[in-house]
């Protein structure tokens, strides 16, 4: 997947959309279901999450607005596309006031 910020003054308009993940079993589960549903918004819309405003946020909860432009390929030069999230060697760490996170994707 590709990132960044929508460029000043392209005219690109942001798609948004509220995404709700609930019932997580803990920490780990919630970021797998969390990078599953942003690849499906990738893969099956066509967009680009690039903008994220967490709104509610616990151990197996997570609603999130989701800011993302349109695929375009013209534009948007992918040099790998992610097809799965995976659990292997998966890890979310408490650090100092952040997350020390280890997730591998299937290419």
């Amino acid at each position: 997947m590709v990132g960044g910020s929508k460029p000043k003054g392209s005219g690109v308009q942001f798609r948004e959309k509220t995404v709700t993940i609930k019932n997580a079993v803990d920490r780990e589960q919630l970021l797998v279901n969390w990078l599953q549903e942003l690849l499906y918004i990738f893969d099956a819309e066509k967009l680009i999450p690039c903008e994220f405003d967490i709104l509610e946020l616990s151990d197996c909860c997570l609603k999130a607005k989701v800011s993302s432009i349109p695929l375009d390929l013209k534009i948007h030069k992918l040099k790998h596309q992610i097809k799965a999230v995976t659990h292997h060697n998966l890890a979310v760490k408490r650090g100092a006031g952040q997350f020390d996170v280890t997730v591998i994707f299937d290419i």
